[in-house]
């Protein structure tokens, strides 16, 4: 009968392949996303875009003074995970979150907080390239 080794080569390959996405890095499979935020066709500044994947880590940005933003997904890693997402733009108001948000998902922000969240009605699909979106609230 022959033992099997989990020290062997093909033995650390599973382990790697097992905690491949584990720790939030670059092995995770990520695309860049942008987009922009307007309202009544105006750019919506210093809005929180959030988009939350169906499993996995959510990705978040703030919108710029022309309502363009770009999402992060760590301190150290661009974009938004493959894969459809249903999205929550928290528009400006005082304690609006700022840079990724964490690995959780978040709970609804409490009412009287000064911060309007739109929940966007149709979930969208991160893909591997062109991944451009429009939100006109």
């Amino acid at each position: 009968m022959r033992s099997y080794n989990p020290w062997s080569s093909g033995g650390i390959c599973l382990v790697l392949l097992a905690c491949q996405g584990c720790f939030g890095g670059s092995s995770v499979p990520l695309a860049n996303v942008d987009g922009v935020v307007t309202k009544d066709g105006n750019p919506v500044v210093a809005a929180t875009v959030v988009f939350n994947p169906t499993t996995g880590r959510p990705s978040s940005g703030k919108t710029d003074e022309k309502g363009v933003f770009h999402l992060q997904f760590t301190q150290d890693h661009q974009g938004a995970v493959l894969g459809q997402h249903t999205v929550i733009i928290s528009l400006p108001g005082s304690g609006a979150p700022s840079g990724p948000v964490g690995s959780g998902k978040r709970p609804p922000r409490p009412k009287g907080s000064g911060i309007e969240e739109v929940h966007w009605p149709e979930p969208v699909t991160v893909e591997k390239s062109g991944n451009a979106f429009t939100f006109d609230l």
